[in-house]
């Protein structure tokens, strides 16, 4: 068990580094990244028999929300 424990810091260390990098974004970027899992997962729910609706990307430009999208205040 003493051989893992480099291992596991290791990759507790990158998932740390990982996660401050992802709070760094600017929004727009975290919903493109929310677009893509959609995208990847959406074959598998479909196989599943699940309804799927990945997100359309040109409702997010230049940072801001565009005019289709709905933004609640």
């Amino acid at each position: 068990m003493d051989r893992l424990k480099p291992v596991i810091e290791t990759l507790f260390r990158a998932k740390q580094q990982r996660r401050k990098k992802l709070v760094a974004l600017p929004f727009p970027e975290k919903v493109r990244a929310v677009i893509r899992m959609q995208q990847m997962a959406a074959p598998i729910l479909l196989a599943r028999g699940k309804s799927v609706r990945v997100w359309e990307l040109g409702l997010v430009q230049d940072g801001r929300l565009s005019s289709g999208a709905r933004q609640d205040n």
